[in-house]
């Protein structure tokens, strides 16, 4: 078993104990309707889906979460913070709510010592002890950060946050390429906005240019403006496919053509290129100019100069 590997297997497996999760107060939401909202509208169109996910719609805390991480974008931290109290006062204090009211907290020494108290109280609270990591890795205490994870309960609706915080435990001990690793699938596949940035920032601190470019390319895709030219769209699909090409990952021409498409359709250009009349293509990973006279995608991206 690689180390890449072996780190996955890890962090997923969350080290849990026979001892159950804590009961939440709901069962936790799919988040995915966040993030494809934002490759629709952008980051005003996820906040209004993170609305029907959040706690005051019976959402859990994955939603909630999210859901702050929006407001506070928009500075609006202050409206996050009074509706956490208002739900205590409502509900009455939880770990959930805790841990909600707890991450919002601004001064540094107030945050450690509540997230101090909040383990104490609720030592498998996996919210709590995940929270207590990520704040332990801010302060450079990476062996607390390492406990904290050990020590959290196995809650699948904490995926995301569980991977973060072991890519970040994984790039501290010197293994880069298994940090990404664990970021790929939710970064690339799921579409996960905030494993992508993790994915972006700990690239740049690896110093791997590669893997750097990558991200940039999948970031681009994420923000394409609504106002952007023809041109403008075309050139973030192919800068995607590039990046992915030089990534490493084979793909014969067929497949490049395919993942194309998909990249054309996310940045609002014109495809078609996997239905395209065949052409060849003398290296593996380059993509040969079609004939002009083909027709089809090949003229409209021509007639805008992208040819």
């Amino acid at each position: 078993m690689t180390r890449v590997r072996a780190t996955i297997l890890f962090v997923l497996a969350g080290l849990a104990s026979g001892c159950a999760a804590p009961a939440t107060r709901a069962p936790d939401v799919d988040p995915a309707p966040i993030w494809q909202a934002w490759q629709r509208g952008g980051a005003d169109a996820a906040l209004a889906a993170a609305e029907s996910l959040g706690w005051s719609a019976g959402g859990g805390v994955e939603g909630e979460r999210l859901r702050q991480n929006l407001l506070i974008a928009q500075g609006r931290r202050g409206e996050a913070v009074a509706e956490v109290r208002e739900w205590i006062a409502a509900e009455g204090a939880g770990a959930d709510l805790e841990y909600l009211e707890a991450r919002l907290l601004q001064d540094p020494d107030r945050q450690r010592l509540e997230f101090r108290r909040l383990v104490a109280a609720h030592p498998r609270h996996a919210w709590s002890r995940l929270g207590a990591a990520s704040i332990a890795i801010r302060e450079l205490r990476w062996p607390e950060a390492l406990a904290h994870v050990r020590a959290a309960a196995d809650l699948p609706a904490a995926r995301e946050f569980r991977l973060q915080i072991g890519a970040r435990i994984a790039a501290w001990q010197g293994r880069s390429d298994a940090a990404l690793a664990l970021l790929e699938e939710g970064a690339f596949q799921a579409g996960h906005r905030d494993l992508l940035l993790e994915y972006a920032s700990l690239a740049a601190t690896a110093a791997d240019p590669v893997a750097t470019e990558r991200a940039a390319a999948e970031l681009a895709l994420w923000d394409v403006p609504a106002t952007a030219t023809l041109p403008e769209r075309v050139d973030a699909a192919a800068r995607r496919l590039y990046a992915e090409l030089a990534s490493g990952r084979v793909m014969d021409l067929d497949a490049a053509l395919a993942f194309l498409d998909r990249q054309a359709a996310r940045a609002g250009a014109p495809g078609g290129w996997a239905g395209h009349p065949r052409y060849t293509m003398p290296l593996v990973g380059a993509l040969v100019r079609p004939e002009i006279s083909a027709g089809g995608v090949a003229a409209a991206w021509l007639e805008h100069g992208r040819m």
